[in-house]
């Protein structure tokens, strides 16, 4: 493995591995809906505010990217766990 970034729809990333590289993995918003529905606008906003990177969308335009440690430590709040027992 080497230390040189490699291009991920436009956005650099180094190689990292073990535990530390699954908490960098970027997630889109997209993404995040996937994962749980109550993440909407207003909750990424709120609780993850402004993106860790941003990507190219491969629809024009450019997607939000947020890494998984964040996501994560906000699903582990109790406002997340609040506006997910509304969904």
């Amino acid at each position: 493995m080497t230390n040189e970034p490699s291009d991920w729809h436009g956005v650099a990333f180094l190689p990292i591995a073990g535990a530390r590289a699954r908490n960098l993995q970027p997630m889109t918003v997209p993404a995040l809906r996937r994962r749980n529905l109550a993440w909407t606008e207003r909750t990424v906003a709120a609780l993850l505010g402004q993106p860790d990177a941003q990507m190219r969308n491969p629809s024009g335009g450019r997607a939000r990217v947020y890494y998984l440690a964040r996501v994560v430590a906000a699903e582990a709040t109790a406002e997340f766990a609040e506006l997910a027992s509304r969904r």
